[in-house]
């Protein structure tokens, strides 16, 4: 089961950005640790935002505190649309789509996200079943990695 993404906008400069961080990066390990992480979960959701652009929500912005909004601080709360590349291969039409959500917790990418899939039309739950069990994989695979363009590719 592959599911990609369908964009024209990339950002060279953030994929860049992005993947010039060393996979194993001893600043984090020993500098300051949790600004380290910052900048690393910030350029993702920058990479993030510049392919996905609408399919993209960031739940932080959604959340509110006494009616007023949080802002874009903490860990990353995502949900991103996605549906088959229409473009490859010849699978004819595909009508399936669903929206994966992607929690962080303050430690990511050393500490594995959670995820749920929601919003699921044209899979069925073998299917679904499935597609979370292959993402955990990757996610098992890959500590220590900033993963979740390669989960949302899958």
């Amino acid at each position: 089961m592959y599911v990609t993404y369908s964009c024209i906008h990339k950002s060279y400069s953030i994929i860049d950005k992005l993947f010039a961080f060393p996979r194993y990066n001893p600043v984090i390990m020993s500098g300051d640790l949790s600004q380290s992480l910052l900048d690393v979960r910030d350029n993702e959701i920058l990479l993030l935002q510049a392919i996905f652009a609408d399919d993209l929500v960031d739940l932080r912005r959604k959340r509110t505190r006494g009616g007023k909004s949080t802002g874009c601080s903490g860990p990353s709360d995502l949900l991103v649309h996605l549906k088959p590349q229409q473009s490859t291969g010849n699978y004819g039409n595909v009508y399936c789509e669903l929206d994966l959500h992607v929690k962080c917790t303050a430690e990511y990418p050393h500490k594995p996200p959670k995820l749920k899939i929601e919003n699921v039309k044209g899979m069925s739950d073998a299917n679904i079943k499935q597609l979370l069990s292959e993402l955990e994989g990757i996610i098992n695979r890959n500590t220590n990695q900033v993963i979740i363009l390669e989960l949302c590719q899958h």
